[in-house]
């Protein structure tokens, strides 16, 4: 048993260094992975063929992503909370893997995650959370973004342990930023 403690703790200390450094410069195999991980448990909600994107340089990834995002909506009709339960799931993994216990922790896996893929985090306190700047905002219709939006809730609150997100304001709606309050229904 104390074996399993001392190794949790490692694995935790491990991943607060890694985040450390990534927060300074994060290798852009890493995005590309990440990006390829977002493609596949997508894939996997929508019932559809992934793609593989992790060879493509992140930009081009991102924007394939968001291509195949698209495609997935147009083509493919799924429930919003299978969205949101295969992101949950790969949100508790992650939470699992890093070992993070600690809300600071999680936030800034959560800011360096979303940095990756070009959107702006900030959380405001335990519950409020925006969003100044988001890629996506740029090529979804907001109905697309609402509801993708089901992803970003599955993901935060897996790795947050708290409820949905619940969106007050949506950049593709015309606002300043994207604000959320977690936890809410």
């Amino acid at each position: 048993m104390k074996i399993c403690a001392k190794n949790y703790e490692f694995r935790r200390y491990i991943f607060k260094k890694l985040l450390d450094i990534s927060e300074k410069y994060t290798p852009s195999i890493f995005i590309r992975f990440e990006l390829q991980i977002l493609t596949n448990v997508t894939s996997n909600a929508f019932g559809t063929a992934g793609k593989s994107i992790w060879y493509l340089p992140p930009d081009k990834a991102l924007k394939e992503y968001v291509a195949f995002t698209k495609n997935c909506m147009q083509t493919k009709n799924i429930a919003p909370k299978m969205l949101y339960r295969k992101a949950f799931i790969l949100g508790k993994k992650l939470l699992w893997i890093t070992g993070f216990t600690e809300e600071t922790d999680k936030r800034r896996l959560l800011i360096f995650l979303y940095r990756n893929i070009k959107i702006t985090m900030n959380f405001v306190d335990a519950e409020k959370i925006t969003f100044p700047s988001c890629n996506f905002s740029r090529y979804y219709t907001p109905e697309q973004c609402k509801f993708m939006s089901n992803f970003d809730s599955g993901i935060i609150s897996g790795i947050c342990g708290k409820g949905r997100l619940k969106f007050t304001g949506r950049i593709t709606e015309g606002c300043e930023k994207c604000t959320a309050y977690l936890g809410r229904k």
